[in-house]
């Protein structure tokens, strides 16, 4: 039986990325950076972006933090671009270790949160050539606002130990896992937090994801 699906799977300690036809087996392999993590594929099915994380864990220091985003032809089984997490030397020092990545549903944007010495979260504009941030949303215990007039629009800080994320259906809202910190929901354009909900700290919050009738 012929199948229509390719299973893509960021195989991190190998540091690539398998393609698998569910009747064949494995129909491709390429190599990325160094332990990759998370992957988000467009609607179209034809583009993947893979994090190039570099660490073996977000509290762990083993490896080198990444600081690219893989861009993957799923077609052609190759990777055909990277963005980065930095513009310059001092935003190479700080913007590293990319780990969350999603696609806005209107799929105009590319988010990114970076976990390296300032917690970033980075927004890469999908419909431009360029491979520049377009916006940086700062992760860090400080909960003000502070506007910038350089390349990004705007950025903001809430708690750090932010790990992935997820968009509201609409794509108005993100809601971020913070550890220890528990959820946050903000406002995706902005970076206003609207909520936080405090769990048991000593169940730090890794994931998160909707129910089938995204209520709740």
């Amino acid at each position: 039986m012929e199948s229509n699906h390719i299973l893509i799977v960021v195989e991190e300690s190998d540091s690539s990325i398998g393609f698998y036809d569910p009747n064949k087996g494995e129909i491709g392999r390429i190599k990325t950076g160094f332990w990759p993590h998370e992957i988000a594929v467009s609607d179209d099915g034809k583009t993947a972006y893979v994090t190039n994380f570099g660490i073996k864990d977000y509290d762990e220091n083993i490896g080198v933090p990444g600081a690219s985003i893989s861009v993957i032809d799923i077609q052609n089984i190759c990777e055909v671009k990277r963005l980065f997490t930095y513009k310059d030397l001092a935003e190479y020092k700080k913007y590293k270790a990319p780990h969350g990545v999603k696609i806005s549903p209107n799929g105009n944007n590319l988010y990114v949160n970076v976990e390296g010495e300032d917690e970033e979260m980075l927004i890469y504009n999908l419909k431009d050539s360029s491979s520049l941030p377009i916006q940086f949303f700062k992760i860090a215990p400080e909960l003000n606002i502070k506007e910038k007039k350089d390349d990004f629009i705007s950025n903001f800080d809430i708690e750090e130990g932010t790990h992935n994320f997820l968009f509201s259906e609409d794509g108005k809202y993100l809601f971020l896992s913070s550890g220890k910190k528990g959820v946050f929901k903000i406002n995706s354009d902005s970076g206003e937090i609207i909520d936080n909900i405090l769990l048991d700290e000593n169940n730090p919050v890794r994931g998160l994801t909707f129910t089938i009738d995204k209520r709740n």
